[in-house]
């Protein structure tokens, strides 16, 4: 945000702004999913990978800048507390807390990875703005990786319904 000439205090701002909006809107979305399905989930990163690539490829006015970076923060915040939560939802009683414990150390990696590998983008000379782009690889990941597990979901549901009958 220094590169890009937005005073330090604007920017912590647009920061937290981006992870408080993020985690109510994970509470919503959770709440959301229990009705909708994890397929309904997998639009939360799917967004924050095309609102990051408007950003990276400089389609965002200046004077909406500031905003749409909040967007981008608050969707990856989002998606992060998403796939957190749901992940002990679909674990059988028998297994859930392992599942979860195994989740949240995938989630703990990944806390550790995503900013060095964000710090070798930014240090790469990249322009900042491109780095946007790059890291629209993360939330695209993240919505492929929904996307299977809920059609795996689904298929698992069907075989059981199928044996039943």
């Amino acid at each position: 945000m220094e590169e890009l000439e937005v005073p330090r205090n604007v920017a912590g701002l647009v920061a937290a702004t981006g992870v408080l909006a993020g985690s109510l809107a994970g509470v919503v979305l959770m709440l959301a999913q229990s009705r909708l399905g994890l397929t309904f989930v997998a639009w939360i990163p799917a967004l924050a990978t095309v609102v990051s690539l408007v950003l990276g490829l400089g389609f965002v006015p200046q004077q909406f800048f500031l905003f749409v970076v909040v967007l981008q923060k608050t969707l990856v915040s989002t998606a992060h507390m998403a796939i957190l939560s749901i992940a002990g939802t679909f674990y059988p009683s028998s297994i859930r807390a392992s599942g979860g414990g195994w989740a949240s150390a995938v989630a703990k990696i990944g806390a550790v990875v995503g900013p060095m590998a964000t710090g070798l983008v930014l240090a790469s000379g990249i322009p900042i703005l491109r780095s946007f782009a790059i890291i629209a690889i993360c939330p695209a990941i993240l919505c492929t990786c929904l996307i299977v597990i809920g059609l795996t979901v689904k298929e698992s549901a069907k075989s059981q319904t199928a044996d039943q009958t």
